[in-house]
C-alpha cells in the first residue's frame, strides 16, 4: 500500500497474496487518523471474507494491494509476460551455446525472441547513429555492430569541431 493512499469506509479492495498467489477481495472497516509530533499518522482495518466479523490491520496484510480489478490484472499480465520472455531468452541462449546458430522453427511467423538483461549487456559493442523522428526530435541510438546505420536510413554521428 501506497503511503499516500487513502481509502474509504466500505471501499472493496483487492491484495494479491504473497504466499497463495491468490487475490483475495478485502473491505475498509474502519478508518483511523491520529496527530503526533511527527505527522499525521493514518491506519486501516480491513475484514476479509473468511474473517468478516474479525477486522484487520490493513499494514498486517502480506501482499499488493489494488483498488481496481483492472489494475490487478495488468500487472499479473506485465509480470506474466515478463517471467515467460525471460525464460524463453533463456532457452534461446542455451540452445544456441550447446547447439550453436541455428534457425528456430516456429509455428507463428510473429513471434520474436525478446533478450533478457543478461543477454542484452553480454552483446557485442555498438555502434552509435543518429534519428531525426517525425515531430524533428534528434535521438541517438545505439545499434549493433551488425547492423550498418545506412541500411537502416540513418546517419552516422559525426563529431563537430
Amino acid at each position: 500500500m501506497s503511503e499516500k493512499q487513502e481509502y474509504a469506509v466500505g471501499d472493496v479492495l483487492f491484495v494479491l497474496d504473497d504466499e497463495s498467489q491468490r487475490i483475495i477481495p478485502i473491505q475498509v472497516f474502519s478508518f483511523t487518523s491520529k496527530q503526533t509530533l511527527q505527522g499525521t499518522v493514518k491506519s486501516y482495518e480491513i475484514v476479509s471474507p473468511s474473517r468478516v466479523d474479525v477486522p484487520v490491520d490493513l499494514a498486517r496484510v502480506k501482499g499488493q494491494v489494488y483498488v481496481s480489478l483492472e489494475e490487478l490484472r495488468h500487472d499479473m499480465l506485465r509480470n506474466a509476460q515478463t517471467a515467460i520472455d525471460s525464460m524463453v531468452a533463456r532457452a534461446h541462449r542455451v540452445a544456441e551455446q550447446i547447439f550453436g546458430p541455428q534457425k528456430f522453427v516456429t509455428d507463428d511467423p510473429d513471434v520474436q525472441l525478446i533478450p533478457d538483461a543478461e543477454t542484452q549487456e553480454a552483446s557485442a559493442p555498438a555502434s552509435q547513429a543518429t534519428v531525426t523522428l517525425p515531430d524533428g526530435t534528434v535521438a541517438r541510438v545505439s545499434l549493433p555492430n551488425e547492423i550498418s546505420p545506412p541500411t537502416l536510413g540513418v546517419q552516422e554521428e559525426h563529431a563537430v569541431g
